[in-house]
């Protein structure tokens, strides 16, 4: 039994105990001082245990917190796309962008780069021959990523705009002709991460010099990668239904990763 489970047995088992004791010794005030005095300590000591060992109430705990803070956290996204026939259809996906957001605004537009400032966000548009990150490559085919500019919002309006953006990218995609996709998305916080913690819960912060944990996560079907390091969180997948799924999860803390990660180091 971990400590989380015997925390929560020993306060449903006291607890009774307290409140026989309390109804007998109602007038008595020696034991109401009694109570007072030990009570506190006895709350907190439940508390870091709860909040050290049981996983729920740990991201149920840091959830609050950064709601009740409205902390910022930054992110941004990219995707990309292998296409063997990308003639034309840059500027049939700018078309259509601009149509989404009538107040759109060119930055850059050249034929191989496209830079459109939308209402909500910035997006780079690019071609070129060759990946731009470690999607598997074709000497044949063309690549066209699509990334935002880094960008900082409430973990809320992240979460809105992720979503927008999900959209976005879900219409791109039926656009094109891709043999293969990739999505992206890094979440960086202000302080440190929430995540990070959950994996050195017994390791003292000022102790830790680095560590990044790789997990793998299934959603829909699909298999995901997830790296956990001190400042950030990482979303690796070729779905956009995982990427929009992770995101949520991981913004808003929603998410309690698996135990069993891939990589640590």
């Amino acid at each position: 039994m971990n400590k989380s489970k015997i925390a929560i047995v020993l306060f449903f088992l006291i607890l009774p105990v307290v409140i026989i004791v309390l109804a007998v010794n109602v007038f008595n005030q020696s034991v109401w001082m009694l109570l007072l005095a030990v009570l506190p300590s006895w709350s907190f000591s439940l508390f870091t245990i709860l909040y050290d060992w049981w996983d729920k109430f740990h991201f149920w705990v840091s959830r609050i917190s950064i709601y009740l803070r409205n902390k910022d956290v930054d992110w941004e996204l990219r995707a990309e796309y292998q296409d063997f026939e990308l003639d034309g259809k840059l500027d049939d996906i700018m078309h259509y962008l601009a149509k989404e957001s009538p107040r759109a605004e060119y930055i850059i537009n050249e034929e191989s780069q496209k830079l459109i400032r939308m209402e909500s966000f910035p997006l780079r548009l690019r071609i070129s021959n060759e990946p731009f990150s470690s999607i598997n490559s074709d000497t044949s085919a063309n690549f066209l990523s699509v990334d935002t500019m880094p960008m900082n919002h409430t973990f809320r309006r992240a979460q809105k705009l992720v979503e927008h953006l999900s959209h976005l990218l879900e219409h791109i995609s039926s656009m094109l002709d891709a043999a293969e996709q990739k999505y992206e998305i890094r979440i960086r916080f202000s302080g440190v991460n929430p995540y990070f913690g959950f994996y050195i819960q017994r390791v003292k912060l000022p102790n830790v010099t680095r560590f990044d944990c790789e997990l793998s996560e299934q959603v829909g079907g699909f298999r995901n990668t997830v790296i956990i390091s001190e400042k950030e969180i990482i979303i690796i997948t070729n779905s956009i239904s995982s990427l929009l799924t992770l995101a949520r999860d991981y913004l808003s803390l929603a998410s309690t990763p698996q135990r069993d990660f891939v990589h640590s180091g």
